[in-house]
C-alpha cells in the first residue's frame, strides 16, 4: 500500500478564526433576547416579548434548558452566563468543522446560514409541537 504524502503547508480557511466567526449568531441573539424584555419582568403588555426573549435564548444556547429543573433556582443572569459558557464551546467547534470542510469565506458564510437556518427552524419546530402537544 502506497501512500501520497504531501509536506506542502495546508491552504484554506483559518479553523480558529471559523470558530470566533461562529460565535457571531448567538451572540446576536442574546443581544436581542436582552434587549426585547428578556432582564426585565414582565406585565400583561410585555408577554409576548418576554416569551420571545425567551425563545431566542434557547436557541442561541441550547444548554440553557438544564436549567429547567426543579431542583434549580437560577436567575437570569446565571441563565445566560452559564448558558453562554456551556454552548459557545458547540457554536466555535460548529464554526472550526465548517471552516475545515470549506475552501472560500463564501463557502464557509453559505455553510454557517444553512446550520444556522437549519437549527433556528428545528427549534421552533419543537417548541410549536411541545405548544401543541401541552395544549
Amino acid at each position: 500500500m502506497t501512500r501520497e504524502l504531501s509536506f506542502t503547508p495546508r491552504t484554506g480557511l483559518s479553523r480558529p478564526l471559523g470558530g470566533l466567526v461562529a460565535l457571531v449568531y448567538p451572540v446576536v441573539l442574546v443581544a436581542l433576547a436582552i434587549q426585547t424584555g428578556f432582564g426585565r419582568d414582565a406585565g400583561l403588555d410585555e408577554l409576548a416579548a418576554s416569551f420571545l426573549a425567551a425563545l431566542l435564548v434557547l436557541i442561541a444556547e441550547p444548554t440553557a434548558w438544564l436549567f429547567s429543573f426543579d431542583f434549580i433556582d437560577a436567575g437570569r443572569f446565571t441563565i445566560l452566563f452559564v448558558g453562554g459558557l456551556t454552548s459557545s464551546p458547540l457554536w466555535y467547534l460548529a464554526g472550526r468543522a465548517i471552516a475545515a470542510a470549506s475552501s472560500r469565506w463564501t463557502e464557509w458564510v453559505r455553510r454557517y446560514t444553512f446550520l444556522c437556518l437549519a437549527w433556528t427552524t428545528l427549534n421552533l419546530v419543537v417548541f410549536s409541537i411541545v405548544a401543541w402537544l401541552a395544549g
